[in-house]
């Protein structure tokens, strides 16, 4: 009697011959299928890659009392993208890849901090983590951090959310198998508990230290 799939045992012949049980690591294949290596797990070595915000009409939204916008005074938005395009122009000079975040598309536009590009996101073995931001004038910048990593084919490997908050510059790597975290007002238990659950699903082998401050 000739086999076909829908005999359950034929089924599980085929695949076991020609579709053998997955037995490679996520972080093993990022390279053959993502394009290159992403991610990092160290603060030290050549900087390759980096990610840049060019200030924008955000700025334009900045009006008194400036300390709502946790400014001073209303930055000059021609001085500030001549400045960014001098920053960029240094990277590339030294041979760093810069890649230009996506612009915000609310209307008005509010994201005024989104300079700060440390803070939405932060790296892992196999690509990027973005956190959820603590304070109101920043949250959203969230969204197009990750539109950007995935448009250049970077793999976002999680999204803190529920009630996580986590902010990039409270994340450090002080060698490739021990990765602090502070908490406090910016980044929360429950944020610690997302981010290190997606660390150690990459590298089960490192040790996540929380810093309180």
């Amino acid at each position: 009697m000739e086999k076909s799939f829908g005999d359950a045992d034929y089924y599980e012949e085929v695949y076991e011959k020609w579709h053998p049980k997955l037995k490679t690591r996520f972080e093993d294949e990022v390279e053959k299928y993502w394009g290159r290596c992403w991610g990092a797990n160290t603060e030290i070595g050549r900087l390759r890659t980096v990610l840049l915000h060019k200030p924008g009409e955000a700025i334009n939204s900045i009006k008194p009392p400036f300390e709502a916008w946790r400014y001073t005074e209303k930055p000059n938005l021609k001085e500030m993208i001549e400045d960014h395009e001098r920053l960029v122009q240094a990277f590339k000079d030294e041979g760093v890849e810069v890649v230009i975040r996506k612009p915000e598309t609310y209307k008005p536009p509010r994201l005024v901090k989104s300079i700060y590009c440390r803070d939405p996101s932060f790296s892992c073995k196999g690509g990027m983590i973005v956190g959820r931001m603590y304070d109101a004038l920043r949250r959203g910048e969230e969204v197009f951090t990750a539109q950007t990593y995935l448009e250049i084919g970077c793999p976002v490997l999680g999204i803190v959310h529920g009630a996580g908050i986590v902010e990039g510059g409270s994340v450090m790597w002080l060698d490739e198998t021990h990765l602090a975290i502070t908490t406090g007002r910016r980044t929360n238990d429950e944020g610690v508990r997302q981010v290190t659950e997606i660390v150690k699903t990459t590298q089960p082998e490192v040790e996540v230290i929380t810093v309180p401050t």
